[in-house]
């Protein structure tokens, strides 16, 4: 985790590998450090519950360019959570996300590598944005 005066970044994936563990709500004592159970609820609505949207989505052919290898960063500011996952694509966002949410509800979604088909798999995005308003 990355202090920003009342900001707090969190790397959520980089060099091809992801958090192990759900991260912690904005709100609850040590925000946004990875805890060692992915078995509860955090504080982050949804993040290290089981991802209902796993099952409904395969594995896609495995992406050799450094696009797999995206740094990924969950921005927190009081209760604002942004995630933005840079190119990361389809399989590593399934690491990311399967068999539990890692991330939980965010507020804002940045759309993976610039919306194309090969990233925005339905276990990374539907739980994100579950209940998100526009």
């Amino acid at each position: 985790m990355i202090a920003l005066g009342e900001a707090k970044a969190e790397v959520l994936t980089a060099n091809g590998e992801c958090i192990r563990t759900g991260v912690q709500g904005p709100s609850a004592p040590g925000a946004n450090k990875a805890l060692p159970d992915q078995s509860h609820s955090f504080g982050a609505q949804g993040a290290g519950q089981p991802n209902p949207y796993c099952s409904a989505v395969a594995r896609e052919e495995d992406d050799p360019s450094e696009n797999a290898r995206s740094v990924g960063i969950l921005l927190t500011f009081g209760k604002f959570r942004f995630i933005d996952l840079g190119d990361l694509t389809w399989n590593k966002e399934l690491d990311l996300m399967c068999p539990n949410n890692r991330v939980g509800q965010v507020d804002v979604y940045l759309t993976s590598h610039h919306g194309l088909s090969i990233s925005g798999c339905k276990a990374l995005v539907w739980p994100c944005i579950h209940g998100l308003r526009l």
